[in-house]
């Protein structure tokens, strides 16, 4: 009965593994992406002295943002 247990609890992190690569998910770039992005955003429409901040830090997040989606390919 041991035996079984613990050959179906290594089969199930095998599917959990393979369905984990297969699935499309942020990873940690996107995920920081995301967030500059959000600050850029936000730097850009409060600070309007700073608009060029607020511009190169959205360009940033979308950067990352790329470079995660191209990591995932």
């Amino acid at each position: 009965m041991k035996e079984e247990f613990k050959t179906l609890r290594t089969e199930v992190k095998k599917a959990k593994k393979e369905a984990e690569q297969n699935d499309i998910t942020f990873n940690q770039k996107m995920y920081i992406g995301l967030v500059v992005l959000g600050a850029g955003i936000l730097i850009a429409i409060l600070a309007s002295g700073a608009g060029a901040l607020g511009a190169v830090t959205i360009i940033v997040g979308i950067g990352l943002i790329a470079w995660g989606f191209i990591e995932q390919a």
